[in-house]
């Protein structure tokens, strides 16, 4: 019920075929130009938190954890009952992970 919910809201957006039209073009291209992908994610200069439910049917969880390898400043949190919207699915946990990674990131600094 709430997916559907959500995915009428989400039809009432202007341009919002467009974005999904650009997303699943920008993810085929991805998984087939490799070292292309690699490239862009090697210019990310800023900290990266990813947040990644590990019932995603979308996206292999695997993909996230291959992205943070090697890339310090990069981190990953993984969820075992979560799917591929995790801020949709768990909003709260969704915040409190964004808040613990920014305060891990004042504490360093």
């Amino acid at each position: 019920e709430t997916v559907v919910e959500v995915a009428r809201h989400r039809a009432s957006f202007v341009g919002a075929e467009l974005a999904v039209e650009h997303a699943a073009r920008s993810t085929v291209m991805g998984v087939l130009n490799r070292r292309r992908y690699e490239r862009v994610l090697d210019a990310v200069r800023a900290p990266v938190l990813i947040l990644h439910g590990e019932q995603d049917r979308l996206v292999p969880v695997e993909a996230s954890r291959r992205a943070v390898a090697g890339r310090p400043g990069w981190t990953l949190v993984t969820r075992a009952d979560l799917g591929h919207v995790v801020q949709l699915e768990d909003p709260a946990w969704t915040v409190e992970q964004i808040r613990a990674w920014q305060s891990d990131a004042a504490d360093r600094s």
